[in-house]
């Protein structure tokens, strides 16, 4: 996905978006411009977002 697409998507100025991008890839020591980087985060995420929410409030622990 674009920046243009993103920042639409989260209601966030371009600055602050990007600062936030670099923050996070200094943190975490990802290098954005490599493809399987960015592969593995997308089906990362993606296989996140279909885990079901624990209903407790507890966090979910998977071993």
């Amino acid at each position: 996905m674009s920046i243009a697409k993103t920042i639409r998507i989260i209601y966030l100025q371009r600055a602050t978006f990007l600062y936030q991008l670099k923050r996070i890839t200094e943190i975490f020591g990802l290098d954005l411009s490599d493809y399987k980087i960015r592969l593995h985060l997308m089906l990362s995420f993606e296989i996140l977002g279909k885990k079901p929410i624990p209903q407790s409030g507890r966090r979910l622990v998977i071993n």
